[in-house]
């Protein structure tokens, strides 16, 4: 049987409709959690026929959805900034390019400026 080879990116989106800084830092761990376990076992299920699956979990983003940041969240993020889609897309483009993703399948990458390195609850008093 002749060998498919193919590339999949998946991109978990993250905070949608969700209210609240806390409960916006527990949507986007569910989401990156439940778009790891898809990517591992499609990664796992297709790898034997040349095709990498990975997958892209966005921080906030800001965008042609007409997403404003509070200026609490800017100041959390280590960037400094909100994300854009052309973030995106270049984390895409690299994880579906034979150069920089060649060898790369079943991982889950964060593009959120550092938004996953912060604790979302306040420290108890």
């Amino acid at each position: 049987m002749a060998r498919v080879q193919g590339k999949v990116a998946l991109v978990a989106g993250a905070g949608g409709g969700i209210g609240g800084a806390g409960a916006l830092g527990l949507a986007r761990e569910g989401a990156a959690v439940v778009c790891a376990d898809i990517d591992a076992a499609a990664a796992e299920a297709l790898a034997p026929h040349g095709i990498r699956v990975n997958a892209i979990a966005p921080g906030a983003i800001g965008g042609g959805t007409g997403f404003a940041a509070d200026p609490s969240l800017v100041q959390k993020i280590p960037l400094g900034r909100i994300g854009t889609g052309e973030d995106i897309a270049t984390m895409a483009v690299a994880l579906l390019s034979e150069r920089f993703g060649g060898y790369v399948t079943g991982s889950t990458f964060r593009v959120d400026g550092g938004l996953g390195l912060i604790s979302w609850f306040d420290p108890a008093e």
